[in-house]
């Protein structure tokens, strides 16, 4: 995970503070994705630049906690016009990724 952070983003984390939180079937050949919640080294923060390898991803940035729980409430509703709704990784991960930290980086 400290790989693929670091060469899709550009962000260096701290290798003692990866937490494991969820997982969930992936069917990209019968697979399993990972949720993992992290801290990224204090210089990260201070910098809140993400260098995007859009090879790998169509973007990533900055969000503040407020910003994601504003998306969480809007999810809520039907159809979600922000994060995924229900039981998915995606929705579960940034629950705990808001309770447990001061930000949030996600595309």
């Amino acid at each position: 995970m400290l790989r693929e952070v670091y060469e899709e983003a550009g962000l260096l984390l701290d290798y003692d503070k990866v937490a494991y939180k969820l997982s969930q079937p992936w069917p990209f050949p019968a697979s399993l994705m990972i949720g993992c919640v992290a801290t990224m080294h204090e210089a990260e923060i201070q910098r809140q630049k993400v260098s995007v390898d859009y090879h790998e991803l169509d973007e990533a940035r900055w969000f503040d906690v407020k910003e994601v729980a504003a998306m969480l409430a809007r999810s809520t509703q039907v159809p979600p016009r922000s994060l995924a709704s229900g039981l998915g990784l995606l929705r579960q991960l940034t629950i705990v990724a808001i309770s447990t930290t001061g930000r949030v980086a996600g595309g």
